[in-house]
């Protein structure tokens, strides 16, 4: 079964969005399925418009609007939305010849399957740092602490947070989420102006071995002593409804967090106790990574669904990082060395670790698009990662896809963690 006949088989209601749009897209594209059922091709194509104008660059959509253009012979147009739905999604399957009889004679048909097989072919510029082998294992977050030459690696699963050496041996426990009452670690940063802090943003979600329906919602940033794992100061939210995934320290100790459930940036008010919004953007859904400039005056966050997008600090003016934004989505972690954003999209397909050069004003150069690492085997579901000595090493093989529908771990196939090292000399 093709992967696009295979989600169209699955409930098109996403958590990244807000339950207000989330309701009002899933409708349009229900009015459109039934509208196709009825024959009424014009009401499927204007339907499926309308899904894909309130929630942009979901495949699904874009394909059934393609659909809709094509049937209604508005071939220009089915090939661009096409065309866009390729540079994230290359699947085979975005070419159904079934749903566009219409365009296969066409030369720009010819050309797309070209493109889509020139995007699946494997580029591989990273190499194995290290394995570890530990059944149950679910890595999300790592960080290098330089003074004691070692990794922080958080446990989605058990809630504990490992220390392990540079060879990935010596697997112990730093911090242990769960008996302290919270969730599981995601994101980490050691604090820049002060390297005996650690800062951790943690969050309840359902692949947490200890979580309870109750705890939807919850989430918090903790701050460490590096070298005792004392838990020093705890930021909870008012309200529940956040998933904080990543954060990003300042040198002046500034935190910044984000929310992939509500998607707003929020930044840690030290002297209250509190966490507050910084900045928020319409365009937002689902924000992921978070760095910034060297000089502090920019921001740069992912959003999952709609791309980078860059916040100049000083203003607070949000823009896209390049026009086709689109083709960065899917952004889990995101790293700035020089001129160099490092993207790691695992929502891709295939998937793959984007770099684009900024120009001086911070803003990515749409021509300078590369990948460096893309459909090989080894990126099962990369998502954080953490600079070491001008290398960028990188969790390769998440195993957020080895749960069953009850979120129980299929043990029998847990694969072995690969940490990837990205050298400095392939960056550039």
């Amino acid at each position: 079964m093709n992967r696009i006949k295979l989600i169209l088989m699955l409930s098109i209601g996403l958590v990244f969005a807000n339950p207000c749009m989330s309701q009002s897209y899933v409708e349009y594209f229900n009015f459109g399925r039934e509208a196709l059922d009825n024959k009424d091709t014009l009401g499927f194509r204007n339907h499926m418009f309308k899904a894909d104008s309130i929630r942009p660059n979901h495949q699904v959509i874009m394909y059934n609007l393609a659909k809709g253009y094509a049937l209604n012979n508005e071939t220009e147009k089915a090939f661009e939305i096409l065309t866009t739905l390729s540079q994230f999604y290359a699947s085979e399957g975005v070419l159904d010849s079934t749903d566009f009889q219409s365009l296969i004679e066409e030369e720009k048909w010819k050309k797309l399957k070209a493109s889509i097989e020139k995007s699946n072919e494997v580029i591989i510029s990273s190499e194995l740092a290290f394995e570890i082998n530990k059944t149950g294992f679910h890595p999300e977050g790592i960080i290098y602490d330089e003074e004691f030459n070692h990794f922080f690696i958080s446990d989605i699963r058990s809630g504990l947070i490992y220390r392990t050496d540079k060879e990935g041996k010596e697997l112990g426990s730093f911090a242990n989420l769960s008996e302290l009452g919270f969730w599981s670690p995601m994101g980490m940063k050691i604090d820049p102006s002060n390297t005996n802090l650690i800062w951790v943003a943690t969050s309840a979600v359902d692949n947490f071995e200890n979580f309870e329906p109750e705890m939807k919602g919850k989430s918090a940033v903790l701050l460490f002593d590096k070298k005792t794992g004392k838990l020093l100061e705890q930021y909870i939210p008012e309200e529940d409804g956040h998933s904080y995934g990543d954060l990003f320290v300042t040198s002046k100790g500034e935190v910044f967090v984000t929310d992939s459930q509500t998607p707003v940036i929020y930044k840690l008010d030290r002297r209250k106790s509190k966490i507050t919004e910084a900045f928020s953007s319409k365009e937002w859904w689902s924000l992921q990574g978070i760095t910034s400039s060297l000089d502090g005056t920019k921001l740069f966050v992912s959003d999952y669904i709609t791309g980078i997008f860059v916040i100049n600090v000083l203003d607070g003016r949000i823009t896209p990082l390049i026009t086709e934004n689109y083709k960065l989505r899917s952004t889990d972690g995101l790293y700035l060395k020089g001129d160099q954003l490092i993207a790691i999209q695992n929502g891709t397909l295939p998937k793959r670790i984007a770099a684009i050069s900024l120009n001086q004003e911070g803003t990515g150069i749409s021509s300078s698009l590369k990948y460096l690492d893309q459909a090989r085997e080894e990126l099962e579901e990369p998502t954080l990662g953490t600079w070491v000595n001008g290398d960028l090493y990188y969790i390769a093989n998440s195993p957020w896809g080895y749960y069953d529908e009850e979120m129980n771990p299929k043990y029998d196939e847990w694969p072995i963690l690969k940490v990837l090292r990205l050298r400095a000399s392939g960056i550039k």
